[in-house]
């Protein structure tokens, strides 16, 4: 769902490109509720799964 991209040019490398998920999974699996009542509402949302990557290293929890 979120990505990120760079492209660098330089004389010494040329042009590369990076592409990163920035450590998220790929897909959120999440329920939503919604109580209304009049010109209130109250929402709220669970998600069943986690939204960082936990098999890699270098995120701390």
């Amino acid at each position: 769902l979120i990505a990120s991209r760079n492209k660098q040019v330089s004389s010494e490398r040329g042009k590369e490109k990076y592409r990163g998920d920035l450590n998220l999974e790929p897909w959120r699996l999440a329920a939503i509720a919604e109580l209304g009542l009049g010109p209130v509402r109250l929402y709220g949302s669970y998600s069943f799964n986690s939204l960082h990557k936990t098999d890699r290293t270098g995120l701390e929890q």
